[in-house]
């Protein structure tokens, strides 16, 4: 287990963000198989998001479960079982059709960032990009509500 990073009460006083900020910094910054099970849960969340938002579920599958080969289905099942215990039903329920449509066929990688590029613009995602950058509320806000919960396994106010 990742021992959650120490905040002074004071400092935390005055700037109530440096909660987040330690809950981002934990996560990022360990590595996931030391994190315990309440721990990993905003990693895989914070994981989904963050691709989507920067390059959408195409961006997702190629980063992501490449780092999990051939445990691919096992990558995106504990990502859909985080999302649920965060709450993010819509998220979730997005992941699931994409990863569906992303697992239902070989796939060559694309090796070059021309070729993610050229890949990208075919879209073949987009409707659930889409789909997901409506959802309300957004992962932020679930991520939020969980560390509120969960605190001590994040953060110690000393």
């Amino acid at each position: 287990m990742v021992k959650p990073i120490e905040l002074a009460k004071s400092e935390v006083s005055d700037k109530p963000y440096l909660v987040w900020n330690a809950l981002i910094q934990l996560i990022t910054e360990s590595n996931h198989e030391d994190l315990n099970e309440i721990q990993s849960i905003p990693l895989f969340a914070f994981w989904y998001d963050s691709e989507i938002q920067n390059g959408g579920h195409l961006q997702y599958f190629e980063n992501k479960l490449k780092l999990f080969r051939n445990k691919e289905q096992l990558f995106v099942d504990t990502t859909m079982e985080a999302l649920n215990i965060l709450g993010a039903k819509e998220q979730n329920k997005i992941l699931s059709d994409a990863s569906k449509k992303y697992l239902s066929q070989i796939r060559k990688h694309p090796s070059k960032v021309k070729e993610f590029c050229e890949l990208a613009l075919e879209d073949e995602f987009g409707e659930f990009d889409r789909l997901y950058y409506k959802c309300s509320p957004d992962m932020n806000s679930f991520l939020e509500n969980y560390l509120q919960t969960h605190l001590n396994e994040f953060v110690k106010l000393i």
